[in-house]
């Protein structure tokens, strides 16, 4: 393990300690991805048990929930024919749009508010595999305990439904079908209540069934439509569980990576956009991706890489490629951060290029690259906002949400109101701060058609 485990003492694997109440961060990513290593390499398992048992008859499928920390659903889902996911979300007025409520909260966390949420959560499933989704998991009444009693209004369930399949699922499946008379479970509503008599849930959800056969193929080869793509990547997001730059009750917020992701998604959803979540091993030739730089500009001509902590520098060098290869050179230094295994780098930043003008720096984990010349935004949220609205003259656009430069050279009085200050465009990305959907919504504002 080497220094970086200060004073431990290790000679056998049982030394090894869990990931509760580390403190060294590098070991929690090495753990977590081992965690997500056990888990895909069961569910290979059993899906090969699955074709073997059925001669290849069907197909094969699990259920992810998207929330759990031994989860690289990237991965796990390469051993899927389809990639599936439980859907579970607030009802009644958590519903609404526009929506101020936070994404999640509490125990619960795994159930998000807002329909921007929930779409986002859609996008996430489609993104396992870059391909439609099966949502085996959903509500069919209020989820949760006796207290945590939030029945659908009418229609909800059709918005829902109809929201799921336009982002891509192929079955929405409802947990459950009577609701349990006993057990942990016996007031998350089933599409039938205790007393088995159909009633609002059992007649709506009746309805969806009989539009989707009505509808017929008229999805079988739909692909949901994007305006901007946004990377989502599981090393950052356990990375930053222990070493995020927000704050929260314990310190450091260990929801970090989310957070910073859903300013994008509610913001893009606001301003009345699509995004399609792409994941590293889609996207990055160094994880797998199959595309080069000018590729994907092609095919993603806005990507926002937000809060990419976890980072090699060919990594970093293939997003620069792929700003560059919209024609505009370079005209200024750039800001990035860490190497795969998420330790800090000696010697010349990573990605650094000095024939190019590049120097790659970590900037509190916001972002991966930032570049004027190529149509990158980076900044607090007036500043993005500002620059948003130069969008529309071609090329693709790499957006990110790193401080542009150190905090110590900013005005006394913005130093003075401290990390939290919102400004009128809402919070930004200076360091310690939560960036506000109002990033989002500014990066998005002008994009082309």
């Amino acid at each position: 393990m080497g220094p970086g485990v200060l004073v431990a003492r290790l000679s056998r694997w049982s030394d090894l300690w869990r990931p509760e109440g580390n403190l060294q961060p590098q070991y929690d990513l090495a753990w977590r991805r081992f965690q997500a290593e056990l888990v895909t390499e069961f569910i290979g398992w059993q899906a090969g048990i699955v074709r073997e048992v059925t001669g290849g008859r069907g197909f094969v499928t699990t259920c992810i929930s998207y929330e759990r920390p031994g989860i690289e659903d990237a991965e796990l889902s390469r051993a899927l024919d389809v990639a599936s996911g439980n859907a579970y979300y607030e009802m009644q007025d958590s519903l609404a749009h526009p929506n101020a409520l936070p994404r999640s909260s509490g125990p619960m966390g795994w159930v998000v508010r807002g329909p921007w949420a929930v779409t986002q959560l859609a996008d996430l499933m489609y993104s396992s595999k870059q391909a439609p989704f099966l949502v085996t998991e959903t509500n069919a009444g209020p989820i949760g305990f006796s207290a945590m009693n939030e029945s659908p209004y009418d229609g909800q369930w059709r918005q829902l439904a109809w929201l799921l399949i336009a982002r891509g699922a192929r079955l929405v499946e409802y947990w459950h079908w009577n609701t349990l008379p006993f057990g942990a479970e016996m007031y998350w509503g089933g599409v039938l209540p205790h007393s088995g008599i159909p009633g609002r849930a059992y007649h709506e959800i009746a309805r969806i069934g009989q539009e989707l056969r009505e509808a017929g193929d008229a999805f079988a080869t739909a692909e949901p439509d994007y305006d901007i793509a946004v990377l989502y990547d599981s090393d950052s997001k356990c990375a930053l569980s222990t070493q995020g730059p927000l704050r929260g009750d314990s310190f450091i917020d260990p929801d970090s990576y989310r957070h910073i992701l859903a300013a994008f998604s509610r913001g893009i959803f606001d301003a009345k956009r699509q995004q399609r979540l792409i994941r590293p091993q889609h996207l990055l030739p160094s994880r797998g991706g199959e595309h080069d730089a000018a590729d994907t500009a092609a095919r993603y001509p806005v990507l926002i890489a937000a809060a990419f902590y976890i980072a090699a520098d060919e990594d970093l060098d293939f997003l620069i490629d792929y700003a560059r290869a919209g024609g505009a050179p370079p005209r200024r230094t750039a800001n990035g951060l860490r190497g795969r295994g998420g330790k800090g780098t000696h010697g010349a930043s990573a990605g650094t290029d000095h024939r190019r003008g590049w120097r790659l720096v970590r900037r509190d984990g916001f972002a991966a690259v930032t570049c004027a010349g190529a149509r990158l935004v980076a900044g607090r949220g007036d500043r993005i906002r500002r620059r948003a609205r130069r969008f529309g003259r071609g090329g693709p656009r790499l957006l990110s949400a790193s401080a542009p430069r150190p905090l110590g050279r900013r005005h006394d009085k913005a130093r003075q109101r401290g990390p939290d200050h919102r400004s009128r465009y809402g919070p930004g990305s200076r360091p310690g701060s939560r960036p506000g959907p109002l990033v989002g919504t500014a990066c998005c504002g002008r994009v082309d058609h």
